[in-house]
């Protein structure tokens, strides 16, 4: 594949990826009935038992109604309405950030799957099933190009070695099987090592659990019950760079399994190439020692002492040599039965 087709491949992710965002947030937002906030806001009873835990632990000599009198005057300074659960009943519209719309596609077209999101109305599981058609088709096929790109590239270097240190063209799978080892673990310390630590220190996570999520993740296992992004950061615009960093991350790790994935099979097509030439040598030696043991065998009875020289004399009362083999086959029978002579049959 070359680099246009490859190009046009990532173009064609981002479209499927941005489109699917918006698509998802439209459905979700449209039919999604109104969410009643009485079930998120405080009732009276229980304000009044985290202030008069509050009082108890600060040993304040402050009643429970003057902090109540004091929570109502900075709401009415702030001029928010904060005032409790049995005064307040209103309805606001289903509401999905875009940035979470965009990263729940992700986890669809890659399989992950980690189930933090998931469409609550009948039109969003709908598309959910025939965006999942399209969209992971269209990942497999950007993954497994980057893959081999990475993979030719690895194995132009490894040509560029050959060609400077002659004496490893003598042992070829001791190159590849080094910058197999390499390649694994650069890969491994910037998309699995380094990757862990941000998260450790963005979620609040232990490292043993960062390591745990990112192995989850790039392998697309994704059981979800540990899932990054969830975290509200206070700066909007650190928040959309996070999240956008994550599918960029998940995206180039998958890159890196598929060109380790490559190179393995690139490297094991060529143990089965030499296993096959090995194994036709061996077939072609046998052969040949057949051939040579018969050509062997025909040239013994062929060189009997009959046949290199016959006793008696000629006309001239010389001894008489063995005709010539090129003579022909009849000239050789000929020969035979005036060597053998009449117990020709018997010897036979």
């Amino acid at each position: 594949m070359n680099w246009k087709a490859l190009l046009g491949l990532a173009i064609s992710y981002i479209a499927v990826l941005l489109v699917g965002a918006a698509v998802f947030k439209v459905l979700e937002e449209a039919f999604s009935p109104p969410v009643n906030e009485t079930a998120t806001l405080p009732k009276r009873a229980d304000l009044e038992g985290v202030l008069q835990n509050f009082s108890d632990h600060q040993n304040l000599s402050i009643s429970l109604q003057e902090l109540l009198g004091l929570i109502d005057a900075a709401d009415e300074v702030r001029s928010v309405n904060v005032k409790y659960a049995e005064s307040v009943n209103t309805t606001t519209k289903f509401y999905i950030d875009f940035f979470d719309s965009l990263f729940f596609c992700g986890t669809i077209i890659t399989t992950i799957g980690y189930g933090h999101i998931t469409p609550k109305t009948d039109p969003g599981k709908l598309f959910c099933i025939a965006y999942a058609l399209i969209g992971i088709p269209v990942t497999f096929f950007l993954l497994a190009a980057i893959g081999i790109k990475l993979g030719d590239a690895n194995r132009w270097g490894e040509k560029k070695i050959k060609r400077a240190l002659k004496v490893l063209e003598r042992w070829p799978g001791v190159l590849r099987s080094f910058t197999l080892f390499l390649i694994t673990v650069i890969g491994f310390g910037i998309f699995f090592f380094a990757p862990a630590y941000l998260f450790m220190i963005v979620e609040g996570w232990t490292y043993l659990d960062a390591i745990y999520y990112v192995f989850i993740t790039l392998s697309t296992i994704g059981f979800g019950d540990m899932v990054t992004t969830l975290q509200d950061i206070e700066n909007i615009y650190y928040d959309y760079a996070y999240k956008i960093a994550v599918i960029v991350w998940i995206m180039t790790g998958l890159s890196f399994l598929a060109t380790i994935i490559d190179l393995i099979s690139d490297a094991m097509k060529q143990v089965q190439q030499q296993m096959q030439e090995n194994l036709k040598n061996v077939a072609t030696g046998v052969n040949l020692d057949k051939f040579g043991n018969s050509l062997a065998g025909s040239v013994k009875g062929l060189s009997t002492p009959q046949m290199l020289k016959r006793k008696g004399k000629g006309k001239k009362g010389k001894a008489e040599s063995a005709p010539d083999i090129s003579s022909g086959y009849d000239t050789m029978e000929k020969e035979r039965g005036m060597a053998w002579g009449p117990d020709r049959e018997t010897i036979l």
